[in-house]
């Protein structure tokens, strides 16, 4: 009975083998400098880098996600941060202000998570690449956990 249990997970572990995708994939060293430098220099804030490092799906993104009633083309850069408008304060004393990223892991082919802090406040996006020539194009970003969030604050 037991060879027969352990004939049937197996074929199922086996089968299921090709659904079932690792946690992490080996990453891109130039990805990797890429989003440091995108982050750390805030190259996202410049519209030229932006138009030179943007799909134009991106650039669509950022361009409708623009909440404010501001003539010409703008776009929310604030997508690439956690939104936080402040240093992070704790009983009005400011804890920490610092912008920078923490750790950079390859997710997929093409998504990268950054985990980074933003005035202190720490926050995680997900950003797809692209590679062209010798850079890389953002085709989207989305944040999955950001500190603001959380009610402890």
């Amino acid at each position: 009975m037991h060879k027969l249990a352990a004939i049937i997970i197996g074929s199922l572990l086996f089968l299921a083998a090709p659904f079932c995708k690792a946690q992490n994939y080996p990453a891109d060293p130039q990805a990797l400098t890429f989003i440091k430098n995108m982050y750390n220099l805030e190259q996202y804030e410049d519209y030229s880098f932006l138009r030179s490092h943007c799909t134009k799906k991106m650039l669509k993104k950022l361009v409708d996600n623009f909440e404010y009633d501001v003539d010409g083309v703008n776009y929310a850069t604030w997508l690439f941060r956690s939104g936080a408008q402040d240093g992070k304060f704790i009983n009005g004393e400011n804890i920490q202000s610092e912008s920078k990223v923490l750790t950079i892991v390859a997710k997929d082919d093409h998504w990268y998570a950054y985990t980074a802090l933003d005035m202190g406040w720490k926050f995680t996006n997900w950003v797809y690449l692209i590679k062209s020539g010798n850079t890389f194009l953002i085709d989207d970003v989305i944040t999955i956990e950001n500190e603001l969030d959380d009610d402890n604050y």
